[in-house]
């Protein structure tokens, strides 16, 4: 074969590559078909010139095109792939296997899909860029290294960095969720340069060094889930409920753990892992620190989720028992169960204060742990003997100021607080409202008693705010209007 037979050759490799380019071939197998052609070409041109098929000029001719037609898979991948271009069979077998059809090109749609995904994010990031700014050292760290580190652990964990960007990770792993696991719970040791588990061992299994003098320690958050409908474009772009979940999830996490690091999974990778097997053994995951499930709606989205316990508190063990017992209680469809949940609701917070000191300034002075639940204890029996809007508003106060001083509080009460105050904020209108609307009404049907009415208004207006009647309060909480625009379920963020 001549020179310009190899030149033809080379000039039909570039064309399928500007083919790819601009998406003319966007399939596996419209690329191997394209190839084939040409290696058909090739085979006629031997035949045409006598040659014989394992002489140099082929042995040449079919190297040359086997070279180009890796060059062609990668420039596919990334063309076609986008951010799943990384995917191997041999550094991720599982994921490989999971994410290809028979072709081995990418399966876009998977309508319940079987891999794991991680959402991980690190706190103080912002923060931390502000006060960095003129020092490049811990910026290229941060920039650089963390992350080739990363991706090393989870390549190491058969899981794809999906996307790693500023402070966000998002990582996708085979059906056994105890791989994503592993890779979360060691980039939480990494990023906060200290061990979760004290037998754990990253720097022998990794190869890295814990500690990192150039960078300051960072917590982290991170949500697991899997299952639901998804679409890959060609981007690489996971569309669908899967991480819209995972995202929904790393906000609960977030808002009780905003200041330390935590892990909740749905329940559906929690059921997974009762049935896998802890492959990688890295860390010692005891499926006794998975928590209860909860059924909780942020933004719209109904989520089953749970906590993986990374550290044992004093206190965990009555918190557990009350959220519980106020979860159940959550789903009674009797009105009267407000009673119990506000009751319940300051439990939960008072079993926090009896093992941990906060202190916090009110209007009146200094109150340390002591002082408050003191003073709940006192509004909780105020509440028992005499309901009001008055004693709601300052038990539901006090919970507040302390949940924003105390992280252990925020950490067991968080994800009933928007619920609870917001459902006892339209209770408290109801009562507020409740004698002026009931004085207006005998008010119309006679005027001496209007006149009477007004003439009392001052001294009515201060009875109510003391303390209504526990059947009073009872005719309130079943008003149909009051109940039709209370919510059923925790949530977080405005339906």
């Amino acid at each position: 074969m001549d020179v310009s037979f190899f030149a033809d050759i080379q000039n039909e490799i570039n064309k399928i590559n500007n083919q790819l380019l601009i998406k003319q071939i966007f399939t596996l197998e419209k690329l191997r078909e394209s190839y084939i052609a040409i290696k058909n070409k090739i085979v006629t041109e031997l035949h045409r010139i006598n040659e014989d098929t394992h002489g140099e000029d082929a042995t040449a001719a079919i190297k040359m095109l086997q070279q180009s037609f890796k060059t062609s898979i990668s420039i596919y991948k990334q063309c076609c792939w986008g951010k799943f271009s990384a995917l191997n069979e041999q550094d991720f077998p599982e994921l490989y296997k999971l994410l290809t059809d028979k072709n081995g090109d990418l399966q876009r749609v998977h309508d319940d899909f079987a891999g794991t995904v991680a959402m991980m994010d690190f706190h103080g990031y912002t923060k931390f860029s502000n006060s960095v700014k003129y020092n490049k050292t811990p910026l290229m760290e941060f920039g650089e290294s963390l992350p080739a580190k990363i991706l090393s652990i989870c390549k190491k964990c058969h899981s794809l960095v999906y996307e790693l960007e500023g402070d966000a990770i998002i990582i996708i792993g085979p059906q056994n969720p105890y791989w994503v696991l592993t890779a979360v719970m060691s980039i939480m040791e990494l990023a906060r340069q200290k061990l979760i588990f004290e037998n754990d061992d990253i720097s022998q299994y990794y190869n890295l060094k814990l500690k990192n003098p150039a960078i300051q320690p960072f917590e982290m958050n991170a949500s697991i889930t899997s299952g639901g409908k998804i679409f890959i474009n060609y981007e690489g772009n996971l569309i669908g409920s899967t991480i819209s979940e995972a995202s929904r999830i790393l906000s609960i996490i977030n808002m009780k753990k905003a200041y330390t690091s935590g892990i909740m999974i749905s329940d559906k990778v929690a059921r997974e892992l009762e049935k896998s097997v802890n492959i990688p053994q890295i860390h010692p995951i005891d499926l006794h620190n998975v928590g209860n499930p909860y059924l909780i709606d942020v933004k719209g989205m109904r989520v089953k989720i749970r906590e993986l316990t990374l550290e044992q508190k004093s206190y965990a063990k009555r918190a557990n028992q009350y959220s519980e017992e106020l979860y159940k209680l959550l789903k009674i469809k009797n009105p009267s169960k407000w009673f119990n949940i506000l009751v319940l609701y300051v439990k939960l917070t008072k079993c926090v204060l009896e093992k941990v000191d906060v202190s916090v300034t009110l209007e009146d002075g200094v109150y340390n742990s002591s002082h408050l639940i003191y003073d709940l204890d006192l509004y909780t029996a105020y509440w028992n003997e005499h309901p009001s809007a008055e004693v709601i508003r300052h038990i539901l106060s006090r919970i507040d100021i302390i949940y924003s001083k105390s992280n252990d509080v925020r950490d067991t009460i968080a994800i009933y607080r928007e619920y609870v105050n917001d459902n006892f904020e339209l209770i408290i209108n109801y009562l507020d409202n409740f004698y002026n609307e009931m004085l207006d009404s005998e008010s119309k049907k006679d005027r001496r008693f209007q006149a009477l009415c007004e003439s009392y208004r001052r001294e009515t207006d201060r009875l109510r705010s003391r303390y209504l009647p526990r059947r009073i309060f009872e005719t309130v909480l079943a008003n149909s209007h009051l109940i039709d625009n209370m919510q059923e379920l925790p949530y977080i963020g405005k339906k």
